[in-house]
């Protein structure tokens, strides 16, 4: 299982996790439309800022909260097997996501990757042995404005 912590740069806070099982990427669809299916689960929270007092952090009613809303996943997919070179196999989008991070929110992201007969071809030549998927992803979020603590 590949676990990725999502981060906010601008806030140093997380803002929750998503979850790949590796057994989880099966092949469907049949000959006439083949794609890869790929589970992934995501837990997504509010951005609480702490403000640190001394070597002690207390929040403060005064201390930002950061609300998101998680709206696409996109991507590439890339293989390499043992010994072989890292190669794109395809690029896919998820369908449209609605995930507000108030109250923690958990949800299932059903990713579908469209394989042709070139880009199957492509993972059978590269195939030897254990074969490694690389997913990169980019998410699109919606970034609301800053709440006070005390309005929670």
């Amino acid at each position: 299982m590949a676990t990725l912590q999502l981060q906010n740069p601008s806030l140093s806070c997380s803002m929750g996790e998503i979850r790949l099982e590796d057994t989880g990427i099966t092949g469907n669809g049949g000959p006439l439309f083949p794609y890869l299916a790929a589970n992934m689960e995501i837990r997504l929270k509010s951005c609480e800022t702490i403000r640190m007092i001394g070597v002690a952090s207390q929040p403060g009613p005064d201390d930002p909260i950061q609300d998101y809303t998680l709206l696409q996943v996109d991507g590439s997919l890339f293989i390499s097997s043992q010994g072989g070179n890292i190669g794109e196999v395809a690029h896919f989008q998820s369908f449209p996501i609605l995930l507000y991070s108030r109250p923690e929110a958990m949800g299932n992201i059903n990713l579908r990757i469209p394989i042709n007969a070139y880009q199957m071809q492509q993972i059978e030549e590269r195939r030897i042995g254990d074969v490694t998927l690389r997913f990169d992803l980019n998410l699109l979020f919606a970034k609301h404005y800053l709440r006070k603590r005390q309005n929670k």
